[in-house]
């Protein structure tokens, strides 16, 4: 009795971390296939309508920087291409996942031709462009060059690229130690007996601890709280954290399948065909 009472608390205990492993293991695999896969979050730039609303944020910008001279908002959003936005940042995020950035901006043909422009535009309302207003046009464009370098690019790119290394060194050791832990308490479990009941256990706990926080989280708001100002961004974590949130649950959910698998093969394994056949021949 003693031992039997020994190998159900040990057995318990296994379980218990087993299931902490699993957490950490469907956490760190939603990692791995979102906040570390540069696809899911290009994906979710396109998603997100990030590269428009960026455009639509400097547009109305550099309009005001003009508003003297009357170039408007509409303007600028038609002599903005969509690889005038899309490549840099595209090109930032290659580099916060330490590959080679493909975009070099060059501030003199982007001033030139937005000077060009702007001649052309005042040219067709019948304006005559001195020199003096050439120069001022050019300083003008000069303004909306700068303007531009700094905004069509991903925020924090220096300190993202650093911590996605960061992330990176993290999850490796933790998938790692995770995964033997997870190994050595589900070895165990087997050698001590029960195991398909307490592997039940395991999968159902991490099933809550898992599903339960992400549940809470988008239910409570958190992410739409948020203040940010700049509504590219917000958009672009709003669609991150849905993504992140809708593979936790999707984690989830194989792991209360196999919580049910294991408890269908516990409950089978209670109770054997030859010991009921004793049972009835007793009676």
């Amino acid at each position: 009795m003693k031992k039997e009472t020994v190998r159900f608390f040990s057995s318990v205990l296994l379980a218990f971390i087993l299931s902490l492993m699993l957490t950490v293991l469907t956490f760190l695999t939603v990692i791995r296939g979102t906040v570390q896969n540069r696809s899911f979050v290009a994906r979710q730039l396109e998603k997100s309508d990030y590269y428009q609303q960026l455009k639509s944020e400097i547009a109305e910008e550099m309009a005001t920087y003009s508003a003297i001279i009357g170039f408007d908002e509409a303007f600028f959003e038609a002599h903005l291409s969509d690889s005038d936005i899309r490549d840099p940042i595209i090109s930032n995020l290659f580099t916060v996942y330490g590959e080679e950035a493909f975009f070099t901006y060059d501030k003199a043909a982007f001033s030139d031709a937005l000077h060009a422009a702007f001649v052309a535009e005042l040219t067709a309302r019948g304006n005559e462009v001195s020199d003096e207003l050439s120069a001022s046009l050019q300083t003008l464009a000069d303004n909306c060059a700068d303007f531009y370098s700094s905004s069509a690019r991903l925020p924090f790119v220096t300190t993202l690229s650093t911590l996605m290394r960061r992330i990176n060194s993290a999850v490796r050791v933790g998938f790692l130690y995770a995964s033997l832990l997870a190994v050595f308490c589900a070895a165990v479990l087997l050698f001590l007996g029960h195991s398909a009941r307490f592997f039940s256990y395991a999968c159902g706990g991490a099933f809550l601890t898992v599903t339960v926080p992400t549940a809470i989280a988008a239910a409570s708001g958190v992410i739409a709280r948020l203040s940010i100002a700049d509504a590219a961004t917000y958009s672009l974590i709003q669609h991150m954290a849905a993504g992140i949130g809708t593979r936790c649950l999707i984690g989830g959910g194989i792991l209360l399948i196999a919580a049910v698998l294991f408890a269908i093969v516990g409950r089978e394994k209670k109770e054997p065909p030859e010991a009921i056949g004793v049972i009835h021949r007793s009676m």
